[in-house]
């Protein structure tokens, strides 16, 4: 707990000139561009760190781009502008799959059942470039965090900033063929009819505005129904994410320290358990393989776990021991609480910051 404690603070002051809910930074902002460039590439990095220790795995360019063609083929198409990216990081955790129904008109629009996969989380980090098709929605020089709970694979790119929704070809025949098809029949009656008053009459002039008059009404109706359209499915959009975002910006990084600390905290205990009571030293693929059976047993799921990392904080903090043919042994419960102890005495000396927090918290403390 102190050790990430003490990697929070420091993520904190990286992020104070960051975050775009910074009300301070609204009407003062930092005039020095390059030293938010460096501190936001290190913020990153130092969150891409927390995000693997909270076990998960960020998504690369070609992941990315595959999401994207798979959500074309779904429902709500949309327009996704890499470009206006500065940096942009996708981390996602719990890859499963899930059962989704459509129609399609390849399949004379019968209902029909696929599997997708899906994301149990997903984090966004990105920081956009001075863009005008960006500067009323999202700021430059900051970094924005953004959180998810149970997107499939194909609704990702809903998620990703500079989103707009793309009407398919069949959304567009269904506003345009009425309106061209209506309008053409009319303005062949109408013209028709003012041709023969034209021969008959004077007063051709008003039966022309009458003509331009119907025309306007129909192209203003195109696109009303155009925008209609298009607003419908924004709305879904917006139901969607509102439903399934988790938390944004601070919050974010809040959550991933306490995820990442619960992460290490039960694998590294899970371990420590497992060895003291196996009482002899056991290898470490042995290790591995009981405590999958473990989580098994548990949660009737079979469940990756990352040995080599619990194992290192053992050793680390000196509670357990291995010997020279690799074989791990944990040590007495008595000596573990008594290491524990030192420990967390030698990491409260650590750095002022530290050190003010237990002054605040603990002033009694030697």
């Amino acid at each position: 707990h102190v050790e990430h404690l003490a990697h929070l603070l420091q993520v904190e002051e990286l992020y104070q000139t960051l975050d775009p809910d910074d009300e301070t930074l609204e009407t003062n902002p930092p005039s020095d561009v390059n030293s938010l460039d460096r501190n936001a590439e290190a913020l990153l990095d130092r969150i891409s760190g927390v995000l693997f220790t909270a076990h998960y795995h960020q998504l690369t360019s070609n992941d990315l781009e595959e999401a994207v063609r798979i959500g074309c083929q779904w429902g709500v198409k949309l327009d996704v502008n890499f470009d206006v990216f500065e940096r942009l990081l996708v981390f996602a955790r719990g890859y499963h799959l899930i059962k989704k129904k459509r129609r399609r008109w390849q399949n004379f629009y019968r209902e029909e059942t696929v599997e997708l996969p899906e994301f149990h989380r997903l984090v966004i980090a990105f920081k956009v470039k001075h863009d005008k098709r960006m500067k009323d929605v999202f700021r430059p020089n900051v970094v924005y965090f953004k959180m998810f709970k149970n997107i499939p694979e194909s609704d990702l790119e809903v998620l990703l900033p500079g989103s707009t929704v793309k009407l398919s070809l069949f959304d567009r025949g269904k506003i345009l063929l009425p309106t061209i098809s209506g309008a053409a029949i009319t303005a062949y009656k109408i013209f028709r009819g003012v041709m023969l008053v034209t021969l008959a009459t004077m007063t051709a002039i008003w039966n022309w505005v009458i003509l331009i008059a119907v025309l306007s009404g129909y192209v203003i109706r195109s696109v009303f129904t155009y925008l209609s359209t298009r607003n419908k499915y924004q709305l879904g959009l917006t139901q969607s994410l509102y439903l399934k975002n988790l938390d944004n910006n601070m919050g974010v990084i809040y959550r991933l320290f306490n995820e990442a600390e619960e992460q290490e905290l039960c694998e590294t205990l899970l371990v420590y358990c497992i060895m003291w009571r196996h009482q002899t030293p056991i290898s470490e693929n042995e290790l591995l393989e009981k405590t999958i059976e473990v989580l098994h047993t548990f949660t009737e799921q079979k469940v990756q776990f990352d040995i080599h990392d619990a194992l290192g904080k053992l050793a680390r903090i000196e509670l357990a021991t291995v010997d020279s043919r690799a074989n791990w042994q944990a040590i007495p419960i008595e000596a573990a609480e008594a290491q524990l102890t030192l420990y967390w005495s030698q990491q409260l000396e650590k750095g002022n910051s530290l050190l003010k927090l237990q002054q605040l918290f603990s002033p009694d403390l030697p």
